[in-house]
């Protein structure tokens, strides 16, 4: 909450590198939790929001970490897909690797990709944004989960994505 009052401090590189070598000794030492992305979920936000450097340095420590870690590698590009979501779409490509497989989790990692992807159409005005909203309802059909699939529609609203809905 301080961060969030107190933006021109982040936005210093001291402050920048301090939160980044923070946020990466959590999730070194969370060993693939996701419950530790859920703590650290304001920090994430704040600090994405407040400064573009720790959003992209951050998506690039995940992006390193993704063949072990999907589900934790897609709950934070979608985390900071919601405050940055141009530093995410432009390495949706590189994410894409990490959404390969299946499995008990595949729920949450195609519901994290889709949350992802429909924040990404925003920030892209190409055509890639129709091709964007196909692939999104490729993985929402694998889905079962209704809650989850009530999320995503909510979600859709909240971003305008009203043809995924």
């Amino acid at each position: 909450l301080a961060l969030a009052y107190h933006g021109k401090h982040i936005a210093e590189k001291f402050n920048v590198k301090h939160l980044f070598r923070f946020t990466r000794q959590a999730l070194d030492n969370a060993s693939g939790s996701v419950d530790i992305v859920q703590a650290l979920r304001p920090l994430i936000i704040t600090a994405s929001r407040q400064s573009r450097t720790f959003a992209a340095s951050l998506l690039s420590y995940a992006v390193k970490t993704c063949s072990e870690h999907k589900r934790m590698t897609w709950k934070i590009a979608t985390l900071i897909s919601s405050a940055r979501p141009l530093v995410v779409s432009n390495r949706l490509v590189e994410l894409e690797g990490c959404s390969q497989g299946s499995g008990k989790f595949y729920g949450d990692i195609a519901r994290d990709e889709i949350m992802t992807r429909l924040s990404c159409t925003m920030a892209s005005y190409t055509s890639e944004s129709s091709e964007t909203i196909q692939r999104c309802l490729s993985l929402a059909e694998g889905v079962t989960n209704h809650w989850t699939l009530f999320q995503l529609v909510r979600y859709s609203f909240v971003t305008s994505n009203f043809s995924f809905a």
